[in-house]
């Protein structure tokens, strides 16, 4: 994979008013190259104000980086301060590793693939 070889898609669910959520789907390598549009992504999503909670699905990073990382956790920071519930899910190998070597389980939702919870 290049440098340049990450993806983000939003997708905003409102059927259930009290448990709607926007899903913040991220793959590829996220590393410093991806860093800035997916702080600016999860803040956006923040600032629209479209859910009370913020899903971001981890399924298919194949790799992350502290940049990437720090971009998550601005997200999660300006979610917290907006009244907004920021949680992870679905990381795998190598991305789970590096979440829980770092102590970040806490943000994490339990894993819908596997049954676990990741809490």
């Amino acid at each position: 994979m290049t440098d340049h070889d990450f993806h983000i898609e939003t997708e905003a669910s409102v059927s259930i008013p009290a448990a709607a959520a926007t899903r913040v789907w991220l793959a590829g390598e996220l590393d410093s190259t991806a860093a800035g549009k997916l702080r600016d992504v999860l803040i956006d999503v923040v600032d629209a104000r479209a859910a009370a909670r913020i899903l971001v699905d981890l399924d298919k990073v194949t790799f992350i980086d502290a940049a990437a990382i720090s971009a998550i956790l601005d997200g999660y920071l300006v979610a917290h301060h907006a009244g907004v519930a920021l949680r992870l899910t679905n990381a795998r190998g190598i991305v789970h590793h590096v979440f829980t070597a770092l102590g970040m389980l806490a943000l994490f939702i339990p894993d819908r693939h596997s049954g676990e919870s990741r809490e």
